[in-house]
């Protein structure tokens, strides 16, 4: 039974440790968006904000329709990439 617990604790120490790396080794985006890109989404996601709330959905409903809208909305802007957005 000791033996299985230290085997336990080991793999769960290695899976930490290399989880860690892959984690670290993601790359990020030191600037984020320029400042007209920002305007841009900004706007976008005021309307999806305005149709979503003329449309009078529930909270998840509303969250999935803002999503999914600015997703469409930003489909005519191929430099900006959505999953960069906050």
């Amino acid at each position: 039974m000791y033996r299985f617990f230290t085997g336990l604790a080991v793999g769960i120490v290695g899976t930490a440790l290399v989880g860690g790396i892959a984690f670290m080794l993601m790359p990020i985006t030191a600037g984020g968006l320029s400042k007209d890109q920002r305007a841009i989404f900004d706007h976008v996601k005021m309307q999806c904000k305005d149709e979503s709330k003329a449309k009078g959905l529930e909270l998840f409903a509303k969250r999935k329709y803002i999503a999914n809208c600015v997703m469409d909305g930003l489909k005519g802007h191929p430099e900006m990439d959505p999953y960069d957005l906050d």
